[in-house]
């Protein structure tokens, strides 16, 4: 399946939207499992585009801008793991994995990107010395706007201009070597989910996470909606009923104190 350029184009809005909001952080469109399953829409596929977005999610999940450091793109990725899965013979898995590649080469146009803009911390320290509000919004929108023209330019070179390009290196790859991309994006939301609970994890939650894997991986379920439940049900019981009381209702963690603010 080709792409038209309509569905180009409006994969391409989609992405410079997502973009937008990456850098903004106001509606968490940039999310992957929200992407990709608007690229499903967009290609006719959203069933693929959903599956592909709530891998691509769980990889990420861990991936998150420590300090200065750039991880690789979500947007890019669950937008290419969306498009590999919803127009080529692809499974969701080794879509996820072929996507990281295109994933990785926005984060350095964004690394590239941010060099940029500290051109412009000067005339904004200006503007703020001058208490110039219009000033600092404006540059704060112009510097959105930049990052979502180049999300709309990768996404439209990608997804139309050189797509036949990418499908014939797609169609080279030999069979080992996408089977090992298909395993790679089958463990990617494994350690994503990993990476996650090396800063959330806590002793005293492990039951309950126990308790997820073992419904998630050997009851019968016909769909993730009642394990979803079960959890919802778990931190509802812990919130009402399973607190430790202390002389101002709050939780305290082992070691902590309530003494001071």
């Amino acid at each position: 399946m080709s792409i038209t350029l309509l569905q180009a184009f409006l994969l391409s809005l989609w992405a410079f939207l997502s973009g937008c909001d990456r850098m903004v952080e106001a509606f968490f469109w940039f999310r992957p499992i929200i992407v990709s399953t608007v690229v499903g829409i967009i290609l006719g596929d959203p069933v693929n585009g959903a599956i592909v977005g709530g891998l691509t999610e769980l990889a990420f999940a861990g991936l998150t801008p420590a300090g200065g450091a750039v991880p690789p793109d979500p947007v890019v990725a669950g937008l290419m793991g969306a498009v590999f899965a919803c127009t080529g013979k692809i499974s969701p898995t080794a879509a996820v994995g072929l996507a990281l590649p295109f994933s990785i080469l926005m984060q350095y146009i964004i690394v590239l990107m941010y060099m940029a803009y500290t051109f412009w911390m000067r005339p904004f320290d200006r503007k703020v010395e001058a208490c110039d509000v219009k000033g600092i919004v404006r540059i704060n929108i112009w510097g959105t706007l930049i990052a979502g023209v180049a999300y709309f330019i990768f996404a439209f070179l990608a997804t139309y201009v050189i797509q036949d390009v990418i499908q014939k290196a797609i169609d080279r790859i030999p069979a080992w070597l996408m089977n090992g991309f298909e395993v790679a994006g089958g463990v990617m939301p494994a350690l994503g989910f990993a990476m996650l609970l090396t800063v959330m994890y806590k002793t005293r939650y492990l039951p309950f996470l126990i308790v997820g894997f073992l419904a998630a991986t050997y009851l019968n379920f016909t769909n993730i909606l009642p394990v979803a439940l079960i959890g919802c049900s778990i931190a509802m019981y812990n919130y009402f009923f399973g607190r430790k009381e202390t002389g101002d209702n709050t939780v305290m963690e082992e070691g902590e104190s309530n003494v001071g603010i």
